[in-house]
């Protein structure tokens, strides 16, 4: 046979596709099989190369900062500084090891894809039915369909008795769809392809005999995994402005860095090895090299806090790109839903409609609203649903679950809530005759023993069986029925749809022990309806009222009807605007993009047309988010600035491609998510603020000591402020608490820069001033306050005051932004242990006399911290005076206001 491409086989008449696969109805020969294998290989999704430990360890190690780190280190190790090389070395160590551990969490998309053909199937050779690995369908083979099986490639039917396939996967539908033989237009949807079988679903219902036409990657499962694959996941902006503005400071750095050492060369009467190695330790005390260890902790810290909340951080950098999301592109089947189907409304003749409690496959959770449960009002009715049911269920180790149907299923569980038990009655009124439902049939039948009699059930669509019925069941007794009576039972009908409830007819009537099922559906008499939907998940309609009021729009994209797809929004308090997926795809990119911001739900969509979609809004400039559970959703989610998988109903493909999964695939939790992320990415404005701050004003310091030919700080004491004094602050404020009105601000633009112009503005300005009064603070120690020292002290003494000074300044700049973000100091109790800690251990430095002699310190006395507490008041005066004005004039230093901006 010719192998042939992109064949819509769904529009061909089944004896020309057996024709152009040169099969026929007894499948395949033993030679034809041989053949085909080799020439099409087997039934499996091709891999994509996985990076390897070694590979992502690799990248960590080429990492800008640890480049220069090695210089660094390989500098003090030539010089045989050995206690800076190995302090060099262990920021090296704890950052790449932080990092790898994170990314090395990266999963591989298409072990997800593949567990979904790993199982047996029945094909016919030779006319006979044989039982071989899903791997080893070709196309031409005859697929044998049943029940529960995995469908293991694309296939056209040619046969199906009462089939039906739960597509969900594929098209994001909560109810099956019903399969059948024949052929569509080319152009039909996938979800309307009802004479195909598709790879990777589910037969929910049924049996069939199909023909497979394509396998592996040519499958729209294939499609899908070709899509995924060719989806490269994008550097969030987050990661590119870390990557440029670590470039950035340390090129700034190492300029300044560069001047002092000429300066300490022209003026001082030291060696050039030691310029090297102050030049060296300044230089590592200077460069923020710790930025990327704290950045590291307050994400994975982030991260950690996100996932109490039920939600899993698989990449770091998505953390913080969740407090930019402005729109999230969500499913509905399972995200905004239950994806259970319920029962919510019944209707009897003779009375208003009852209402259904509850929501899902819970019996227990909900009740029917009326006093007449268990009397004969109800009693026909919740019978007829229960045993004209071909829904399973089935009790495991104390937990209930249902199998089958999700109709039947919502059918079985509100006679449940009726009183109804379903295993009493099918036990007590045996099934022993059936017609199964067909959609040509449009009903299903079934005849049970009632104490010798025997009684046929029919239900299905309304106007079906409402033009079969004689007669009606009405205030307990049956009667003719009336125009009346079906005016009345079509205003209930149409009050139901209006509603977007899936509504079904129950009928039935006493047959005579010769007459067949088959003939039972005539002359019934009509027992009632009962409506039903897959509802709206409790939490999440003030979830998305909560995200309204964070800035953030929602937009539904749903492989379901657009009237089902409306209902939910307005339920949900959630836009209206419909378009469904044929229209988008026959809109041209431009088109598409000057629609889409007014789309509120995207009906009948496909996976391609999601992915086209969400493209769209980012080509907006929009920063989306998109949920999904399905591997339909695979491609967009990895798309996604930020992809959310559903941890519970989810694929694997679904989670692997996702940023973040939803543990409890609960949509409130995507909003808790988007209030952590906008937390974290304030805190790392705070440390980063208060990093380059603390780092400006060291440089400086050293820099105008070396201008008057001094040396302020020894490289020493630059390390050990690296250390404690600059680090362990900035990882605490990395934990800081929500500021309040955190989620009443609209989205932060995704690309506004963490150093935007309040923030530079601020970190110069105060970083310059920290840098002068640390200077002055040094002279008036080394030319006013000296005099009680001997001659050989005087320098050390004024260094000491200098190095003191900068810890005190840590005080000092906790407290301004404090003052900024109207968080009490005591609102982190990391930060004031850091604070303390910083404290005790600069005491226990100057005092210990051992200790002291190592970092060449001089003791205080009360008038030098008299001096250091005047630093330390004119500073935060200065500081706070300066940061408003820099606010008022300039631009926002810490956006904790709450106001929509």
């Amino acid at each position: 046979m010719a192998e042939e491409d992109n064949i819509k086989w769904y529009a061909k008449d089944a004896p020309e596709v057996l024709e152009k696969l040169e099969s026929s109805g007894n499948g395949l020969s033993g030679t034809d099989v041989e053949q085909r294998l080799k020439k099409f290989g087997l039934n499996k999704l091709a891999e994509e190369k996985q990076e390897t430990p070694w590979d992502i360890l690799k990248v960590q190690l080429r990492g800008f900062f640890n480049l220069v780190l090695y210089v660094a280190a390989i500098l003090a190790f030539f010089v045989k500084d050995f206690t800076d090389a190995i302090f060099i070395i262990a920021i090296l160590i704890i950052n790449t090891s932080l990092a790898f551990y994170q990314e090395y969490k990266a999963s591989r998309i298409m072990s997800g894809l593949k567990n979904l053909l790993t199982a047996k199937v029945n094909v016919l050779r030779d006319g006979t039915p044989v039982e071989i690995d899903s791997e080893q369908i070709i196309p031409g083979d005859i697929i044998l369909l049943e029940e529960g099986m995995k469908v293991p490639a694309d296939a056209l039917l040619l046969e199906a008795h009462a089939l039906s396939c739960d597509e969900a996967m594929l098209t994001g539908e909560s109810l099956p769809a019903e399969k059948k033989y024949g052929k569509v237009e080319e152009s039909a949807p996938l979800g309307d392809r009802f004479c195909m079988v598709y790879s990777g679903t589910t037969v929910v219902r049924g049996t069939g005999k199909a023909v497979a036409c394509n396998t592996g990657m040519k499958t729209e499962l294939g499609t899908i995994a070709k899509a995924l694959q060719e989806t490269k996941t994008p550097k969030t902006s987050f990661e590119l402005e870390v990557d440029k503005l670590s470039k950035q400071i340390t090129f700034v750095v190492l300029f300044l860095v560069v001047i002092t050492a000429l300066l300490l060369w022209l003026h001082h009467d030291k060696s050039n090895t030691e310029i090297a190695l102050f030049s060296m330790s300044l230089g590592v005390g200077a460069i923020p090299e710790s930025l990327p260890v704290v950045l590291s902790f307050a994400l994975a810290m982030g991260a950690q806090q996100m996932a109490r909340r039920k939600a899993l951080s698989r990449r770091l950098a998505i953390v913080e790109s969740l407090g930019s999301v402005d729109t999230i592109c969500s499913d509905k089947t399972g995200t905004l839903t239950k994806n259970e189907m319920t029962v919510q409304s019944l209707y009897v003749a003779g009375h208003e409609p009852y209402y259904v409690t509850g929501e899902g496959y819970d019996a227990k959770n909900g009740e029917i609203q009326t006093r007449h449960v268990g009397s004969e009002r109800l009693r026909l009715p919740l019978l007829g649903m229960l045993l004209c049911n071909d829904s399973k269920k089935i009790e495991k180790d104390g937990e209930i679950t249902y199998m089958g149907d999700p109709t039947e299923i919502a059918l079985r569980v509100a006679a449940e809530k009726g009183g109804y038990d379903s295993a009493e009655f099918a036990e007590k009124h045996p099934r022993i005759d059936e017609v199964p439902f067909t959609s040509d049939r449009q009903r299903m039948t079934t005849v049970h023993n009632f104490d010798g009699r025997k009684i046929a059930i029919t239900k299905g669509a309304p106007e079906v069986i409402l033009e079969r019925c004689k007669s009606i069941y009405i205030h307990g007794k049956f009667v003719e029925i009336s125009d009346e009576d079906r005016n009345a039972i079509k205003e209930n009908l149409e009050h139901m749809q209006a509603q977007a409830l899936r509504v079904l007819a129950v009928a039935g009537r006493e047959i005579a022990d010769s007459e067949k099922a088959e003939d039972s559906e005539e002359n019934l008499a009509f027992v009632g309806l009962a409506g039903m939907i897959d509802p709206p998940r409790p939490e999440v309609k003030d979830a998305l009222a909560e995200a309204m009021g964070a800035g953030i729009r929602t937009v539904m994209i749903t492989g379901d009807h657009a009237i089902t797809a409306k209902a939910i929004a307005n339920r949900l308090g959630m836009g209206d605007r419909a378009v469904n997926g044929t229209d988008i795809e026959k809109m041209d990119d431009i088109t598409l993009r000057s629609q889409v911001n007014d789309i509120d739900i995207v009906a009948r969509a496909t996976p391609m047309v999601k992915l086209r979609v969400l493209k769209a809004i980012q080509a907006n400039k929009h920063f989306a988010a998109m949920t999904g559970d399905g591997v339909n959703d695979s491609p967009a989610l990895k798309q996604a600035d930020v992809g959310l998988a559903m941890g519970l109903r989810g694929t694997d493909a679904a989670k692997q491609a996702a940023g973040l999964v939803l543990l409890d695939d609960n949509y409130a939790t995507i909003v808790g998510a988007i209030e952590e992320g906008r937390r974290i990415f304030d805190n790392i404005r705070k440390f980063v603020n208060y990093l380059l701050t603390c780092n400006i004003g060291e440089v400086l310091t050293v820099m105008l000591g070396a201008l008057m030919g001094w040396q302020t700080l020894t490289a020493v004491m630059v390390l050990w402020i690296n250390i404690l004094t600059d680090v362990m602050p900035a990882i605490a404020l990395g934990i800081d608490p929500p500021n309040p009105g955190l989620m009443k601000r609209k989205p932060r633009p995704h690309d506004e820069h963490i150093l935007n112009k309040g923030v530079i503005w601020t970190t110069v300005i105060i970083g310059l001033k920290k840098g002068v009064e640390n200077f002055i603070v040094f002279w008036v120690a080394y030319k006013l306050l000296n005099a009680k020292h001997p001659p050989e002290v005087q320098l050390m003494y004024a260094q000491t005051m200098a190095f003191t000074g900068i810890v005190v300044y840590a005080f000092v700049r906790i407290f301004v932004i404090r003052t900024f973000d109207t968080l009490s100091i005591w609102s982190n109790p990391w930060l004031c242990f850091g604070l303390g800690l910083a404290a005790i251990t600069q005491l226990f430095i100057i005092y210990c006399p051992e200790v002291n002699t190592f970092f060449g310190l001089a003791r205080l006395d009360w008038q030098d911290w008299g001096v250091l507490l005047l630093l330390a008041v004119w500073a935060s005066v200065t500081g706070v005076m300066v940061s408003k004005w820099i606010e008022k004039h300039i631009g926002s230093v810490i956006d904790c206001s709450g106001a929509e901006s």
